[in-house]
């Protein structure tokens, strides 16, 4: 059975709001009493993409959740109304997620008074459903091969070095490795690859690379390696994106709440929660 205060507690249209009953008759007593906490959001739907390949490199757009909290004093007169100041923020995700992350919310409110937020957040990307349907996700990215010169023939030297660059970790977290393919040119034409010997052969340890030819290349015959760059992405391990799809489609919903939580400075606490749906697409269109 409802009781009044439980009533009082419930949803009013479509902001939240909390307002639970008792008394206070000074500043120092339950701040609880007359004082109420709702929050709006803009809006309660959001396009969510996983990836944006528009941006070189690739990067996770950011959701932005955009709102207002607002703190409502109905007390006594002859006192003066605290300010709540917001002690935690967390949005918390359904199935599949099932995670709560902490959200970049903070700042004072004050009775009569709205505050205004705009929350960024990405880290949700870096879960399922989002890495599932990212197209990216357990994939390997062909880059532009890079060619260069190695060496001159002079009628007489058979083998030539060079030294790869070191494998790295880019700034969209992909892992860049080089020579995974190699190809050697004696004069713009095919002389042998990491797995094809028609002139020379050629060893790798590590990112050094030993070309050596059966007979040195003619005087003045321009020696070149041509060495492929791709980028593998693995954001995360746990998850196998097999055909990027999430229930046999390109696209979901995964619903969350956000919660706040607004302190006074005698220790007394005011909660708000609201939920929100992420439409979850591949990437941005």
């Amino acid at each position: 059975m409802l009781t009044k205060k439980s009533l009082i507690c419930g949803l009013i249209s479509s902001t939240f709001l909390i307002s639970c009953g008792g008394g206070m008759s000074s500043p120092g007593a339950s701040a609880k009493g007359f004082y109420s906490l709702s929050m709006n959001i803009t809006s309660a739907q959001i396009i969510s993409p996983a990836i944006d390949d528009t941006t070189n490199p690739i990067s996770f757009p950011v959701d932005t959740i955009s709102g207002s909290l607002s703190l409502y004093y109905n007390g006594p007169t002859n006192t003066n109304p605290l300010d709540g100041m917001i002690d935690n923020a967390e949005i918390c995700f359904e199935e599949p997620t099932n995670k709560c992350f902490l959200v970049p919310l903070s700042g004072i409110v004050k009775p009569g008074d709205s505050l205004k937020f705009d929350i960024s957040l990405k880290v949700h990307k870096f879960e399922s459903p989002w890495i599932i349907l990212n197209p990216y996700e357990d994939s390997t990215v062909i880059l532009n091969p890079v060619k260069v010169q190695i060496g001159t023939g002079d009628g007489n030297k058979t083998i030539f070095g060079y030294t790869l660059p070191q494998n790295v970790r880019d700034t969209d977290l992909g892992y860049i490795t080089y020579g995974d393919e190699i190809t050697v040119y004696n004069n713009g034409s095919f002389a042998c690859s990491l797995n094809s010997s028609l002139e020379c052969t050629i060893t790798k340890s590590g990112q050094n690379i030993t070309v050596t030819f059966s007979n040195p290349p003619a005087n003045g015959n321009n020696i070149e390696l041509e060495y492929s760059v791709r980028k593998h992405y693995d954001w995360n391990p746990s998850v196998n994106a097999g055909n990027h799809l999430y229930n046999g489609k390109n696209y979901t919903i995964v619903n969350a709440i956000l919660k706040v939580r607004v302190k006074f400075y005698n220790g007394d606490h005011l909660d708000v929660n609201q939920p929100i749906q992420f439409q979850v697409v591949p990437k941005v269109m």
